[in-house]
């Protein structure tokens, strides 16, 4: 079997480095969309311990939050108490597809709120402009002559 080159393990470690570089900056914009309409926040996190935990302490610093332990049981317990619950699963954490899956049909089927894109389309048609707009150069590779400054 040949041994992988120390170039080859340079460019997977950098490769690790950007993608957790993109996660982390995922997290933090999920965050700051709380800060867009300022509704309660609670973050979920099973525990700090854990690999959906910790915190980047950034997060916690942005809004008053409430701690709870799963984005599901939360999300599904408000909705029987009668609230309208958005879940933001792109940031959510869990240890299995499976998990994930199944967290995310019966949030849907409860009337979680799984999406924001449709909310934001529906009731600020501009932004769903530009993600129409947007989803569109990447599906044609194509960006508009002129427009290459602005992304």
């Amino acid at each position: 079997m040949r041994q992988p080159s120390l170039l080859s393990a340079w460019i997977r470690i950098i490769q690790l480095l950007l993608v957790l570089d993109l996660r982390y900056n995922d997290l933090i914009v999920h965050a700051a969309l709380g800060q867009l309409f300022d509704p309660p926040v609670v973050l979920t996190s099973s525990a700090q311990q854990v690999p959906n935990g910790p915190l980047p302490k950034e997060i916690p610093e942005m809004t008053l939050t409430h701690p709870s332990s799963s984005t599901a049981f939360l999300a599904l317990s408000l909705r029987v108490e009668g609230y309208s619950v958005w879940a933001n699963v792109e940031a959510s954490g869990t240890t299995t597809e499976l998990l994930r899956d199944v967290s995310k049909i019966r949030m849907k089927a409860a009337g979680v709120n799984l999406e924001l894109l449709p909310w934001l389309n529906q009731y600020y048609p501009i932004y769903g402009m530009v993600a129409r707009g947007h989803a569109a150069a990447i599906n044609n590779g194509i960006i508009a002559h002129g427009k290459g400054g602005v992304v």
